[in-house]
């Protein structure tokens, strides 16, 4: 079913329409930037168009309108990917996501009453071997007020933020997007297929804790190497 969209805004709906998208491409940037106003707020999503922005400008070398398509819907999935990494407040916000509910609702034997099970990395980090398991009852509430907590992300008070897990991810999405606007300067005909290639690493980034660091490594290692090959293509 397609998914309605809340009102982006006007700031941001003016930015999408000015890129002059196609339809599919437009909305797909719609989706994503509402889902990054639910991670952080309007800024944060307005940071992520101006990126997929640069992308447009710099695929104007392109002569293919398939392959400028690929590397805008390329960096815009990767960007928000490696933005909205799932730290504490955005698994709270999800906890509480009506689409999520209603998942958890159609569950076989279901009673609509998930126990959340926690085990933040600062708590392991302290010692804790064994999750919390707090009952629903406990964990809305609970859930609310730390996806209300997300305007500390990022900011000295954020206590989650201190692990090496959330410092990384900090890292992932900055290396990420820097090495992005690099290769924008450097795209040509040549070699906007490793420009697109080095897109696409982010959605190689996955799992969670020490497999997350793992990913990371990896990530990391082959960020370098496409980004050196791109330079090369380039003279």
């Amino acid at each position: 079913p397609k998914i309605q969209l809340k009102e982006l805004p006007e700031k941001l709906e003016i930015l999408i329409k000015s890129l002059n998208l196609s339809p599919s491409t437009s909305e797909l940037l719609r989706y994503l930037s509402q889902d990054l106003i639910g991670f952080q707020n309007s800024d944060c999503a307005e940071e992520f168009l101006i990126t997929v922005k640069e992308a447009i400008k710099a695929a104007q070398c392109l002569e293919d309108n398939d392959a400028v398509t690929e590397l805008v819907e390329t960096v815009a999935r990767g960007v928000h990917k490696l933005t909205a990494y799932k730290d504490e407040y955005e698994v709270a916000r999800l906890f509480l996501d009506a689409e999520t509910k209603s998942e958890m609702l159609n569950l076989q034997g279901s009673t609509g009453k998930a126990r959340w099970h926690l085990h933040p990395p600062f708590l392991r980090a302290m010692g804790m071997k064994t999750k919390l398991k707090i009952p629903y009852v406990l964990a809305e509430p609970l859930m609310r007020v730390l996806a209300r907590c997300k305007v500390l992300r990022g900011t000295p008070f954020d206590l989650f933020g201190y692990a090496e897990v959330r410092k990384i991810e900090r890292e992932l999405r900055d290396q990420y997007v820097s090495s992005l606007r690099n290769a924008f300067d450097l795209l040509n005909q040549g070699n906007y297929e490793l420009v697109t290639e080095l897109a696409a690493l982010a959605m190689d980034v996955r799992g969670f804790e020490y497999i997350k660091l793992r990913s990371a490594e990896r990530f990391f290692s082959r960020l370098e190497d496409v980004t050196l090959q791109i330079s090369q293509c380039s003279h």
